[in-house]
């Protein structure tokens, strides 16, 4: 298929200055850095011979020699600087630059490069696309927990948006932080919470966004705080319950009888252990409190009553 002359144009806008740059550079070499044939290259030089400005004798065209090893433009006339981005491709290096940023750790020897060279392209182009309009995390999680891990060995509080799976709600908290670690599978951030007045306990998934704020004067004694948790036993039919291998640390066992498992657990929100129950029919019984049976029976009936109606 035929070049476009579209772009065989740029190409020689790109290609007198880059000559310029690297004097004595090989035709084959110039093949390969614009991704074209040899003979391309040739068409390509011998056409700049026509080339220059109004007037066009021999003083305003551009002066170009060249052989095989070694290509030399000796006026270049105007075209002595590359050609500016267009505000497509400077968006498209200007993402590129913020992946490779986000990739490479801070302590590589090029880090600060990339980071000058990207804040040199948004400033050129903050007209058009603001500095800050480019936000690229490969790992959310992996920032968040960077963001969680720094907090805590700095004795600051965090500022989470936290998704509430439970409530089906995103709710914004201001936690001191107490721990991580890693439990089934789950990255587990211990933390009193300053919305709650108690300890919480954060799933690094669930986590939105955090952001490390200064630590307030006030204090809550969070020794022996339960605040409005409340105690829930739950029987346990399979060891390979979804629920069991999520909860597994915050369970503790009271009683074993004919391949069940009785669990004592202490929850937060009755919404959580209810949907938790409800969403394992098979192996999950709430054996107490009683209002939580309850609101499980009438939470089924409903949904029950639910697809009498649909059909």
């Amino acid at each position: 298929m035929a070049e476009n002359a579209a772009l065989r144009a740029l190409r020689l806008l790109d290609l007198v200055p880059f000559i310029v740059r690297n004097p004595g550079i090989s035709i084959k070499e110039l093949s390969q850095e614009f991704a074209v044939s040899q003979e391309e290259i040739l068409k390509d030089l011998n056409l700049l011979f026509l080339c220059g400005l109004p007037g066009y004798t021999p003083l305003e065209l551009i002066d170009i020699s060249f052989d095989d090893d070694s290509v030399v433009v000796r006026d270049p006339q105007n075209l002595d600087m590359p050609r500016n981005f267009n505000e497509a491709e400077a968006l498209a290096l200007r993402v590129a630059l913020a992946t490779l940023l986000e990739l490479t750790p801070t302590t590589h020897r090029n880090y600060e490069k990339i980071q000058r060279l990207s804040a040199k392209i948004s400033t050129a182009f903050s007209s058009e696309i603001p500095i800050n309009a480019i936000d690229f995390v490969a790992d959310r999680e992996r920032q968040i927990l960077k963001t969680l891990e720094l907090a805590l060995n700095s004795g600051k509080d965090v500022e989470l948006v936290y998704n509430n799976l439970a409530r089906d709600t995103s709710t914004k908290r201001r936690v001191s932080p107490q721990s991580i670690s890693l439990s089934n599978d789950r990255t587990i951030f211990e933390a009193f919470c300053h919305t709650a007045r108690g300890p919480r306990s954060f799933n690094l998934k669930q986590i939105k966004s955090a952001q490390i704020i200064e630590r307030e004067t006030e204090h809550f004694d969070d020794s022996n705080f339960d605040g409005d948790a409340r105690t829930v036993k739950i029987k346990i039919s399979s060891d390979d319950s979804d629920f069991m291998r999520a909860n597994q640390s915050s369970l503790t066992k009271i009683q074993e009888d004919m391949g069940t498992t009785t669990f004592e657990i202490k929850v937060f929100q009755p919404e959580w252990i209810v949907r938790s129950v409800i969403s394992e029919p098979d192996t999950l019984v709430l054996a107490e409190p009683g209002e939580l049976r309850q609101a499980i029976v009438e939470r089924c009936a409903t949904a029950l009553d639910q697809y009498g109606v649909i059909g």
